[in-house]
């Protein structure tokens, strides 16, 4: 993200995680937010309450694995046999979204995701917040 101008404040940034308990307990998400170089707040939201707020709903298997990722399980199980995986501990149909709210708490740009992979250009979450800087002075 671009630099603020002196004078601006810095914006702010979260994440919000609704992964399964593994990703919810301390010892496990601070030492992701170490080794990913995180310095932002992180929420933890094991009820999908911040999703289902925001109206993020989950994708259908189809959608969300697809048929190349079906046809590249396929491939695994002809060269290695079949091997049962490990069970998910987060929900992988749970689809994404990017919002950004200003400091007076009102949303000023969101994105509602259609697929796993789909998110905004940054270009376009920049122009949000500089759009917001502009009219809210």
């Amino acid at each position: 993200m671009q630099r603020p101008r002196i004078g601006e404040p810095a914006p702010s940034l979260s994440l919000s995680t609704p992964d399964g308990d593994e990703w919810n307990r301390a010892d496990h998400l601070e030492p992701y937010l170490q080794r990913q170089g995180l310095a932002f707040p992180v929420l933890s939201d094991p009820d999908r309450t911040t999703y289902q707020a925001f109206g993020i709903g989950r994708g259908t298997v189809l959608r969300v694995w697809g048929w190349r990722m079906a046809r590249r399980y396929v491939e695994i199980y002809r060269e290695h046999g079949f091997q049962r995986p490990e069970r998910a501990t987060e929900d992988t149909l749970q689809l994404g979204g990017n919002f950004i709210i200003n400091p007076e708490g009102t949303l000023i740009y969101g994105y509602w995701g259609e697929g796993p992979d789909d998110r905004p250009a940054i270009k376009s979450l920049i122009a949000a917040i500089e759009t917001d800087r502009r009219t809210n002075r």
